[in-house]
């Protein structure tokens, strides 16, 4: 630095002298930094296949063109508004003589399960197809414990979290004209062994009559579930499906069919076939089915045929808009073919309807970010977080939402309370710390970073990469006793990891210690994916003591190894041009234009060289160039203000 500021205040030192002043500066910084700054590409560089990740580089969501669509917004939960209670309609049990209703084990439930749904504030514990497959009726041979048998069927439908209520069934008699239906209401307390029956209802009537009996039974009894008021659940519990029962009576069938899809993979090909014709045929007679055209559509779409499958979706919609299930389909096609805003649009439609569905909030919120919707993203997440605070993945999501919106105090809070949840997250650990340093909160940060590195259950790598950030902590405070003790943890838990060697040769380089320096960097030429780096360090060593041929032989080394860098060849043009070897100088400086146009220190360098041949002219461009790239570039601004004097000074 004392020599830059001597050759600045000269006012008629040579040309020759200025520029060779200039190349040892660039020199010195450009070799150190391609390969041993703690900021560098080489210091940085995670092993190939690393999982490693950070707040720097979370994937961006892809950002489509907006639409001045309506807004997509859910719309606002209402405050402390409960979860509704669970229920599921088991299948019902065919016990009289007719076998030819065996059918109606699954129509039933499947149409007062959807019905329930989409009329009663009743939240379903059931997926697409409704019924389950293989699942017999608890109401088929209740034994002594009936309670208990319930229970065990509740549990077995959802493992984790079994429905609050149950409804069953049980059809008898032997004639079709003259037939029984018993529909029973169950309640299973958390964690109960068995259910309790809380109400029940009996019926008669002929086979046309089972959906109204079974939908007038069911309205009946739900009005036990408190919070639910039976009357206006009567008509469309007890509506027919079709107006044609036989329609209604193929639809059933495929019913039949799907939940009977067990055992080999073509036996269930079969059943599936079998229950598609019959579907279809209940279309035909019937096109305005709405239930038989969303099950066509859920079997097209489990066979991958997704534009089908968005055809009879669609069709289910236009003769219901509300219908729930069909709208959950149609959203999941629109996902699969990542039509976002069309996507968003459903998730909001279903949102009007189950304000509680905390897996759509989830999936709006998710859908906007993709849109590039961050801050309808975050209202949607922030809807869902309120009533469902535990919820992992929204608070995930947000964090990345937080990220790319830059708010650094938001993003503070969403990793701290996502920890608070997935305490063995490591990297979000990493995470938090990073922001911490952001704002300023740099012994925060080392408290996160030391509890990784310390803490033996971590995997090596993970316990390396902590180490290797707290050195660096510790070297921006200008503590290097501390930086390289941490250093040489990383390097003790990871001796694969190249980073370490190149932190440590660096901290050796500011203490002096050359010879440590180039010890550390030699063991880094066994890893041939960093070879280069390494040869690019020790050519910045050799230049530093003055060997400019090996500088020149290191660099090179480097450069072949990485054709590809723009950086390396300009390593090599420096050394060639402190040679003198000018021509060959300027023959690095094209290869590394062609790789980076832009690059502001070749450009910088092509003029340093022209100095030194006393082009002033034609110098002047090339320190332009350079000052348009970076306009910080004090050397090239330098150099500019003195090219007049310099061309007078050398003229006749």
């Amino acid at each position: 630095m004392a020599q830059r500021s001597k050759a600045r205040s000269g006012s008629r030192l040579r040309p020759l002298a200025i520029a060779a002043l200039l190349v040892a500066a660039c020199a010195c910084v450009a070799l150190l930094a391609s390969a041993l700054a703690p900021g560098s590409d080489a210091a940085t560089r995670a092993p190939t296949g690393s999982a490693w990740r950070s707040l720097a580089t979370l994937a961006a969501p892809p950002v489509a063109a907006q639409t001045p669509a309506e807004a997509l917004a859910p719309p606002p939960q209402p405050r402390g508004e409960p979860e509704p209670p669970s229920f599921a309609v088991a299948r019902f049990a065919n016990r009289g003589a007719v076998r030819g209703l065996d059918w109606m084990e699954t129509a039933l439930p499947f149409v007062l399960a959807e019905r329930l749904a989409q009329h009663a504030p009743l939240r379903p514990v059931f997926d697409t197809w409704v019924v389950p497959r293989g699942q017999g009726a608890p109401d088929a041979a209740l034994g002594e414990t009936p309670g208990a048998e319930v229970a065990a069927y509740a549990r077995a439908l959802a493992p984790e979290s079994p429905p609050r209520w149950l409804w069953t069934g049980r059809i008898d008699g032997n004639n079709r004209a003259a037939l029984s239906l018993r529909v029973r209401l169950w309640s299973l307390e958390a964690g109960a062994a068995a259910a309790t029956l809380a109400a029940e209802r009996t019926a008669e009537g002929a086979q046309e009559d089972l959906l109204r009996l079974a939908g007038e039974a069911a309205a009946e009894l739900a009005g036990a579930i408190p919070g639910v008021v039976p009357g206006p659940l009567a008509a469309p519990l007890s509506a027919p499906a079709s107006p044609d029962f036989y329609a209604f009576t193929l639809f059933g069938r495929g019913l039949f069919d799907l939940a009977a899809a067990l055992g080999t993979p073509a036996q269930v090909r079969y059943r599936r076939v079998l229950a598609e014709r019959d579907i279809r045929r209940a279309v035909l007679i019937d096109p305005q089915f709405a239930e038989a055209q969303r099950m066509l559509g859920e079997l097209e779409r489990a066979g991958g045929s997704l534009d089908e499958a968005r055809s009879r979706l669609a069709a289910a919609l236009r003769i219901r808009p509300d219908y729930l299930p069909a709208l959950e389909g149609r959203a999941a096609v629109a996902r699969a073919e990542h039509e976002r805003q069309r996507a968003a649009e459903l998730y909001a439609r279903i949102l009007a309807l189950r304000p509680w569905a905390h897996g759509y909030r989830f999936e709006l919120g998710t859908v906007l970010w993709e849109l590039g919707r961050v801050d309808d993203a975050r209202q949607a997440l922030e809807g869902l977080i309120e009533h469902a605070p535990d919820h992992l993945p929204a608070r995930r999501l947000l964090v990345r939402i937080d990220s790319e919106r830059g708010d650094y105090q938001a993003l503070i809070g969403s990793l701290e309370a996502m920890l608070r949840l997935a305490p063995g997250d490591v990297q979000a650990y990493f995470d938090l710390a990073a922001v911490y340093r952001a704002v300023g909160r740099d012994v925060d940060a080392a408290a996160l970073y030391q509890s990784v590195a310390l803490d033996e259950g971590a995997d090596a790598s993970t316990r390396a990469r902590a180490y290797k950030l707290l050195g660096d902590g510790a070297r921006r405070r200008g503590e290097l006793e501390a930086a390289a003790t941490a250093y040489e943890h990383a390097l003790a838990l990871a001796p694969h990891e190249a980073r370490s060697y190149f932190l440590l040769a660096g901290m050796f380089i500011e203490a002096g210690e050359m010879a440590r320096a180039e010890e550390m960097l030699r063991q880094v030429l066994a890893m041939p994916e960093h070879a280069a780096d390494a040869y690019a360090g020790l050519a910045a060593l050799s230049y530093r003591r003055g060997n400019l041929s090996e500088a020149l032989w290191y660099a090179h080394r480097a450069s072949w190894r990485r054709p590809e860098s723009a950086a390396l060849h300009y390593n090599v043009a420096v050394a060639l041009s402190a040679l003198g070897r000018e021509a060959d100088a300027m023959y690095e400086i094209r290869q590394g234009l062609r790789r980076a146009p832009e690059h502001a220190g070749l450009h910088y360098l092509h003029g340093v060289v022209l100095l030194r041949q006393a082009r002033y002219g034609e110098a002047k461009p090339w320190f332009e160039a350079a000052l348009r790239i970076e306009p910080g570039h004090e050397d090239a601004l330098h150099n500019l203000e003195r090219l007049d004097a310099l061309a007078a000074a050398a003229s006749p």
